[in-house]
């Protein structure tokens, strides 16, 4: 009896770990791929390489700005924002066919946001920016949603965003 037991244990703790492995497998892949297809941009002569002030190391984004618009000064972390945007997976991005999953560019009413509560990617390329900007902003999956899975994007996913500063609103708490 006690051997059933044991071999029943044993059988079940196999099933249990081969399935353990197979999740890390799946998200190290993604997370590698993300990766790869992100710093395929390194020498993209139409992205430059952006990052803030004190940010050192891995903290950037690729940008390529499409039109300089007619402000003069760029906002801070803690300014609340207008901005017309879209968002999809760059890696739908980078096969020619972006698949948006968000955005606002079809919308006349546009919400006002502060800057620190977007994802740090999204920061770093609005501080980068002045009103009237538009820009295409590529961010790593560290700068995005990170490690877990949201309701429509991956765990590890590089981002691609469509940007356009329409207005700073100003620090107002």
């Amino acid at each position: 009896m006690l051997r059933k037991v044991f071999g029943a244990l044993l059988l079940s703790s196999v099933f249990v770990f081969s399935s353990c492995s197979e999740t890390i497998d799946v998200n190290a892949e993604r997370r590698a791929e993300n990766e790869k297809v992100f710093l395929s941009y390194a020498n993209d002569k139409n992205f430059e390489k952006v990052s803030l002030p004190g940010n050192y190391g891995d903290r950037y984004i690729y940008m390529n700005k499409k039109v300089s618009g007619s402000g003069t000064v760029a906002p801070r972390a803690t300014d609340l924002i207008k901005m017309h945007y879209e968002v999809a997976l760059l890696s739908t991005y980078k096969s020619g066919t972006p698949r948006f999953f968000d955005g606002n560019f079809n919308r006349q009413n546009v919400s006002s946001m502060r800057i620190s509560d977007l994802i740090p990617g999204v920061a770093i390329a609005l501080q980068s920016m002045k009103v009237g900007d538009k820009a295409e902003v590529l961010i790593p999956w560290f700068l995005a949603y990170g490690s877990r899975d949201s309701q429509v994007v991956p765990a590890f996913s590089a981002l691609y965003y469509n940007i356009e500063l329409l207005s700073i609103v100003g620090d107002q708490e």
